[in-house]
């Protein structure tokens, strides 16, 4: 703003005497800063939903495949985003489960697959996986989403002052 000189009165602090070009050129930079916004936020909202359910598919179990297919976000609304996993057993691998007995005798096939592994036949056995309030893929994929929160919504928020580029180089 080149014809703008701060001036002291009594009363205020500062006071900028803007003309008539500044200050139509700050109010055009004002309305498309108040247009983008909306919109760019939505964007880095979204680049943050993509980056979490892509990290949350990198790191989900592989056995099958099916669980890290199942991950996706989806929309809810404006502004807001959820990371979903729409596999039946998503939240027992996520979170583990408590330790039980599984009886081999009603289960054909486990007990068929012991036999073939030439293993001892027990009346049971014991399966179950460590709780974990943190989760195995999900919670880490969302820590990796904060870790690099700045990485991620630099461009979008690049573009949204660019709307002020033309006041700077005046």
């Amino acid at each position: 703003m080149v014809g703008s000189k701060p001036k002291r009165r009594k009363g205020s602090l500062v006071h900028v005497e803007l003309d008539a070009r500044d200050y139509l050129l700050f109010r055009s930079s004002m309305k498309k800063f108040k247009v983008n916004l909306p919109i760019m936020t939505n964007k880095m909202v979204q680049a943050l939903a993509k980056y979490t359910a892509n990290g949350a598919r990198l790191r989900a179990p592989k056995s099958s495949g099916r669980l890290a297919e199942s991950i996706d976000w989806v929309s809810m609304g404006n502004n807001f985003f959820a990371v979903t996993a729409d596999a039946y057993y998503a939240a027992f691998q996520e979170h583990g489960f408590e330790r039980h007995r599984v009886f081999v005798y009603n289960k054909p096939e486990l007990y068929a697959w012991m036999q073939s592994k030439g293993l001892t036949m027990a009346p049971f056995i014991t399966v179950g996986k460590q709780l974990r309030d943190e989760g195995y893929f999900m919670g880490p994929a969302y820590k990796s989403t904060l870790a690099n929160f700045k990485t991620i919504v630099d461009p979008y928020f690049k573009k949204l002052m660019g709307s002020f580029d033309s006041m700077r180089s005046r």
